[in-house]
């Protein structure tokens, strides 16, 4: 029997009773075809019939194949991997072009809904996620997005320029058999691992915390806090230390670190790396970041907060995340990192910045979050400061959020092969705090302003208008 293919398919609408029958027997129907009464029979009913009524009968459709309809004379078999990969492709060359491509009776709705199980049965996702994935990018990035979760990213180790210069620990991994090549793009400090005859995790320069095994995308963050000497910065959720001994390092130990994670587990992973890397101007607490606002008012200069999240953006990593995540857990989330958001802001001092990140794609964490902040806080979006990635929403959906968001800065695995990120950074320019009550306020001043202006207006009306009486 000959391969099959998804190519056009009769609606089930438009089958006769014939091809019904010959579907559900097709044993008796092979059966009857091989007696010759039967046959003459068959002959004088397609005779009987006109064309205009057989077309009617069968009406062909060109591309809107689905897993219920058989292709009269063909088995329904399961589809292979190579049948769902020519239906994703073709399903997404009619979506990425609707207006000409388009089967006519069937919605935009229709297409998607078919796209996104072949893609759950294809890369084993979700039904949440993967129309998460859909609302965000176009159909044809979503596939490449998939394909590129399926392979790791490059392993990326950064220096720690405390202890050793770049172009030395080059030469010392090499002589132990690691093949590696500096990131001369858009970093100093970074170089990525291709290959190694031994464990990059277990060499005497990692125990002597000549580098840290760290995700390319994870220097991002704290290039956007623009480090400066002498300054008190705070990383809210800190473990296991990457970012922080980022900053200590760009402090040249000076100024004052504070790396808080709100896990006691965590931190001892975060204190013995701290301790490692020789990052002595670093205090270690476990506290409630939500609380730091009220504990350390406009105490920082700046604030990294790279904020718990869903991981969509790290599925690469972590393959659980495809089936695991669901709406309640992505709810959980945005409360918290609203929370932490306005603490941070409240811990900021005047003119201080804050860098807000995740390793989440979906806006409902990140630019949302922002729009938030926006809103209850004297805050400003500015530029990141980083020479790539593409601009954040302030259009999405049905949402309308503010414009300056077009400043943040998102990365995707399938454009800029690193994890999936998502970087803010924002200015705090007032102390004003959003409450029910300084609305109140502000609505009761506004309805005071304008019953004094009538009140003037009536009293300046009154005598003009007894002098022309009198």
């Amino acid at each position: 029997m000959a391969k099959r293919k998804r190519v056009p398919v009769i609606s089930a609408a438009s089958l006769n009773k014939a091809e019904a029958d010959s579907q559900d027997f097709p044993q008796e129907e092979n059966e009857s075809t091989s007696c010759p009464e039967m046959e003459d029979q068959d002959s004088q009913n397609e005779e009987h019939n006109s064309p205009s009524e057989s077309a009617e009968g069968l009406e062909i459709k060109e591309a809107l194949p689905h897993d219920s309809e058989v292709i009269p004379g063909e088995e329904n078999v399961a589809d292979t991997p190579e049948d769902t990969r020519y239906r994703i492709d073709e399903l997404v060359r009619v979506l990425s072009n609707f207006k000409e491509e388009r089967e006519e009776g069937h919605s935009r709705k229709e297409y998607v809904e078919l796209l996104a199980a072949d893609l759950q049965n294809m890369y084993s996702y979700n039904e949440f996620l993967i129309m998460k994935l859909l609302d965000l990018l176009p159909t044809s990035e979503v596939v490449e997005l998939l394909e590129a979760n399926e392979s790791a990213r490059p392993m990326t180790i950064r220096v720690n320029t405390l202890k050793v210069k770049r172009r030395d620990l080059m030469n010392m991994l090499v002589a132990r058999g690691v093949h590696l090549q500096a990131m001369e793009k858009w970093n100093n400090v970074g170089l990525q691992v291709f290959d190694s005859k031994v464990t990059v995790g277990a060499t005497l320069e990692y125990l002597a915390g000549y580098y840290m095994i760290q995700s390319a995308v994870s220097f991002l963050p704290v290039l956007a806090l623009d480090v400066q000497k002498e300054e008190k910065i705070l990383d809210m959720a800190a473990a296991p230390g990457g970012k922080t001994s980022h900053i200590c390092q760009l402090l040249d130990n000076t100024g004052l670190v504070f790396a808080n994670d709100f896990s006691s587990e965590r931190c001892k992973a975060l204190y013995g790396n701290l301790q490692r890397l020789g990052c002595f101007r670093a205090i270690v607490t476990s506290l409630d970041g939500c609380k730091y606002g009220k504990m350390y008012p406009a105490y920082f200069d700046k604030i990294l907060l790279d904020a718990p999240c869903s991981g969509s953006g790290i599925v690469s990593r972590d393959k659980t995340i495809k089936v695991s995540k669901n709406q309640d857990d992505v709810d959980i989330c945005v409360i918290v990192q609203k929370k932490l958001l306005l603490s941070a802001i409240d811990s900021c001092k005047i003119g201080g910045y804050i860098v807000y990140s995740t390793c989440s794609l979906l806006v409902d964490e990140n630019e949302r979050v922002v729009d938030y902040a926006l809103r209850k806080r004297g805050i400003q979006v500015v530029e990141t400061g980083l020479p790539f990635g593409r601009p954040g929403f302030h259009r999405f959906r049905q949402y309308r959020m503010h414009t300056d968001l077009a400043k943040c800065k998102r990365f995707y695995p399938h454009l800029h092969n690193l994890d999936g990120f998502f970087v803010c950074k924002l200015k705090k320019v007032s102390d004003f705090v959003y409450t029910k009550r300084t609305s109140d306020e502000g609505l009761t001043l506004k309805l005071e302003s304008k019953s004094k202006k009538r009140h003037i207006t009536s009293t300046k009306k009154t005598p003009l208008k007894s002098t022309k009486a009198a």
